[in-house]
């Protein structure tokens, strides 16, 4: 009996719970409405419970009242385990009697015990899961035998017989088929909220999404569509009255269906671009990400994809391949950095002028940005282009060819949509064409001027330099005439008539020789020179006028008397020195005068120096030019035609020299040197030695000759030695260079200098013959270590000298090969 009614409470309690979960769908139980609703129903279950209880004795009644109320306050929380313990209890106390005590009693530790564990799991100590709502039936219904105390003495131990078993047994089964009845009503509701949601998010990423989705069978028939309007401007209905395909553009049907004929089970899914004609005959770009689903015969069954129009991607990427060309074919050098102005984009303009790989530029600063800088012009630059302005900019550069190029650059700044620096946008041209014609028209311009000017000033300073000693020596000699002079005034006349001769003859020797040289027809003449000795001479000339000015002054001597001679045109010579210390006795009223010489090399150089009243930085770059002084027009402090620079620059070429100021500060004084190559029979210690002979080469007329050396000397005297000897003589500064020129030329034979800058001697050899077998290459070298000449054969050298170069052994080794290639 107790057990049957057990079943019928329980079968109650049952389908009160689907109420409940039908309640949960209506009104979350998170919400008050839920809680309030949730509590009636668990309290209004229980009364109908106790309505039909096993009755034990008059007053002594048992349902599923401690079920209901656990379960309402572990599922429901406080406000509904409330609502319903107030409403079972009132219930209890209308039905009285003896048991109304433990009644109530058991009422308010089921609501209690519920609570506790409805706690518990809310703070994650415990999981609702099976054992745990059995564990919370147990507990309740252990509390509920406990209470069976509170009934009266008589009927006590009899209720305790009778219910304690099946309390403990049926009660806690009872409650964990309640429980989780709940909890799946609970899982239940969950899911079917979160469907809901993700139905909602599914809705809005339709309508929302920049495409159209699709679903299709095998022809190609559309079946559920979405977003149609947007890609064809069909709406889903038209799409189903016709297949896909023949919406396709027809110059490109046929492609795709070729390449899905690539799709398989295992390969199902592809994305391909081609064009669609819309409901307007629009043609437009797509991109259709398709997915297939097969049958078990691995026949297409259904196609479903996603498909988004693409015009303004390929408008876009077709215009960028038309600006990337101009770009790549643009004369200018284009370059794109980074926020720092570390390269990531440079043109093909950029990488041929710069001589490197894209790979090798990127992540590296172009010169004009790179950081290390510390001009004023460059913190300038960088403060411009952060303000966004654009900076112009010309300025000289060294190719990696040595070559000195100008450039003008155009920079300007991207910025991101944080208006921070993004990129650097540089635009480089070459303008070394443009710079070279300017300059040169602005040199024209300036020698058409100056011309004039010179013009000018030399007609007034040559009637000056004329006039004023003529002057002179018709004045004194009209004062000759006089017979009352004494002695002592007609030697002062004669002597001033002397001086004034000797101005008009120097100004007139210097016209002549200007005059010689412009024409052509001045000519060396080439003999032993003690150049102590016209030093000495020179030093003796000058030395009254020293001593009369207060002025020190100092001859410095390198070499011994003996060993003085050199090969050299001593008139000339004589010329230059006498010109450098006129000047520097002229210009210097205190301190000192000293000149000399030193052997460095292969040359000889001569140096005058003063501390007079020195050159100004403006005039410094034209004092060898001719007729120019420093002071003209009628205010002019020193005498002079303007001319002996000049002359002396002329001479030292012709010696095959150098001429140049060294050094000069105003109120300092100045240096001037020159050197002319050292040609000396007694010279052994230099880097070239001539030994006359009388040996000469066999017929070279039609040969062509590459010296590759880099010292300018060694390089005079070979082009000396074999001057007319050769149809065309060409010279190579470095192992590179002379790997060019025998490319662009027919060289016949060449002098490889073993060292040099960027390529030595044995590397351009062994290139050279990688593409010219037959020229004669002779190595000529400082080094003289067997080894050396040993390695000049092996890179591909025909013959070997070392210097100082024996000037016959040098001319009979050229014979000997000459003959042996004429000989094959």
């Amino acid at each position: 009996m107790l057990l049957i009614q057990l079943i019928y409470n329980l079968s109650i309690l049952v389908a009160s719970s689907i109420i409940s979960g039908f309640i949960e769908t209506k009104f979350n139980k998170e919400t008050l409405t839920g809680k309030i609703l949730q509590g009636l129903l668990f309290g209004t279950i229980a009364v109908i419970g106790m309505l039909n209880p096993l009755i034990i004795d008059k007053g002594v009644i048992f349902d599923g009242r401690s079920i209901m109320l656990s379960l309402c306050s572990l599922f429901f929380g406080p406000i509904s385990a409330c609502i319903a313990c107030i409403m079972v209890i009132l219930a209890r106390l209308e039905i009285g009697g003896p048991g109304t005590l433990m009644g109530i009693t058991v009422i308010i530790e089921s609501t209690l015990i519920g609570l506790l564990f409805f706690y518990l799991q809310k703070n994650n100590k415990i999981k609702l899961n099976s054992f745990n709502i059995w564990l919370i039936g147990l507990i309740v219904h252990i509390f509920m035998i406990f209470s069976m105390i509170l009934l009266p003495s008589d009927i006590r131990f009899n209720v305790f017989r009778q219910l304690s078993l099946p309390i403990i047994v049926y009660y806690p089964l009872g409650t964990l088929l309640i429980g989780k009845i709940l909890i799946d009503q609970e899982k239940n509701t969950i899911l079917t909220k979160k469907l809901q949601e993700e139905q909602i998010k599914l809705k809005t990423i339709q309508q929302n999404i920049p495409g159209m989705i699709y679903k299709a069978n095998k022809n190609w028939k559309t079946e559920i569509t979405t977003g149609s309007e947007k890609i064809c401007k069909y709406d889903p209905e038209e799409l189903k009255k016709t297949s896909w395909l023949e919406i396709v553009y027809d110059k490109d049907r046929e492609k795709i269906i070729n390449e899905l004929k690539k799709i398989s089970p295992k390969n199902n899914n592809i994305v391909q671009e081609y064009r669609i004609v819309d409901k307007d005959n629009t043609i437009r770009w797509i991109s259709d990400h398709k997915t297939f689903i097969f049958d078990a015969n691995k026949d297409i069954l259904e196609i479903y994809g996603i498909v988004f129009d693409i015009s303004d991607k390929i408008e876009k990427e077709q215009l960028m391949k038309t600006l990337t060309k101009a770009i790549e074919e643009s004369p200018i050098s284009v370059l794109i950095t980074d926020a720092y102005g570390k390269i990531k984009y440079a043109n093909t303009r950029y990488t041929e002028q710069t001589e490197s790989t894209l790979k090798e530029l990127l992540m590296t600063y172009p010169e004009i940005l790179d950081p290390k800088q510390t001009s004023k012009e460059y913190f300038n630059m960088i403060e411009c282009l952060k303000s966004g302005e654009i900076w112009i900019g010309e300025y000289k550069k060294l190719r990696k060819d040595g070559i000195e190029i100008w450039e003008r650059a155009t920079i300007f700044t991207i910025f991101n949509e944080n208006k921070e620096i993004a990129n650097f946008v540089l635009l480089i041209e070459d303008i070394t064409d443009i710079k070279q014609l300017i300059n040169e028209l602005t040199i024209a311009k300036e020698k058409a001027e100056e011309s004039d000017r010179l013009k000018s000033a030399f007609l007034a300073n040559m009637s000056h330099e004329i006039r004023t000693p003529m002057n002179g020596i018709m004045g004194f000699a009209e004062l000759l005439k006089n017979p009352n002079l004494t002695s002592t005034e007609k030697d002062k006349y004669i002597e001033m008539i002397l001086k004034s001769g000797k101005r008009m003859l120097d100004t007139l020797n210097d016209i002549i020789n200007i005059s010689k040289i412009e024409a052509g027809i001045e000519k060396l003449n080439i003999k032993d020179v003690n150049i102590n000795h016209l030093l000495e001479d020179i030093y003796n000339f000058y030395l009254p006028e020293a001593k009369s000015k207060g002025i020190e002054f100092y001859l410095h001597k390198f070499l011994p008397d003996n060993k003085a001679y050199i090969k050299s045109d001593d008139f000339k010579l004589h010329v230059i020195i006498n010109n450098l210390i006129k000047n520097a006795l002229k210009f210097t009223s205190n301190g000192q005068v000293d000149f000399g010489y030193w052997i460095e090399n292969s040359s000889i150089i001569f140096y005058v120096k003063d501390t007079g009243k020195g050159i100004s930085p403006s005039f410094q770059d034209k004092l060898f030019k001719r007729f120019v002084q420093e002071e003209i027009g009628y205010t002019r402090t020193y005498e002079g035609n303007g001319l002996g620079l000049a002359i002396s620059k002329a001479y030292v070429e012709m010696l095959e020299g150098k001429i140049w100021l060294e050094k000069s500060e105003i109120n300092k004084g100045s240096e001037f040197r020159f050197k002319i190559p050292y040609l000396s029979d007694n010279n052994t210690s230099s880097k070239i030695t001539i030994i006359e002979d009388d040996s000469k080469l066999i017929t070279t007329k039609d040969l062509n000759l590459l010296i590759a050396e880099d010292d300018d000397f060694s390089y005079e005297y070979f082009e000396i030695l074999f001057r007319n000897q050769f149809n065309k003589i060409f010279r190579a500064h470095n192992g590179q260079e002379a790997i060019n020129i025998v490319k662009q030329n027919k060289i016949d034979l060449i002098l490889m200098d073993i060292k040099m800058p960027l390529m030595d001697g044995y590397e351009a050899t062994k290139k050279i013959r990688e593409f010219n077998k037959e020229i004669i290459i002779i190595a000529q070298t400082a080094f003289a270590y067997p080894e050396d000449e040993i390695k000049a054969y092996k890179s591909g050298c025909n013959g070997y000298i070392s210097k100082p170069i024996n000037k016959n052994d040098l001319i009979k080794l050229i014979n000997t090969l000459l003959k042996i290639k004429t000989t094959k």
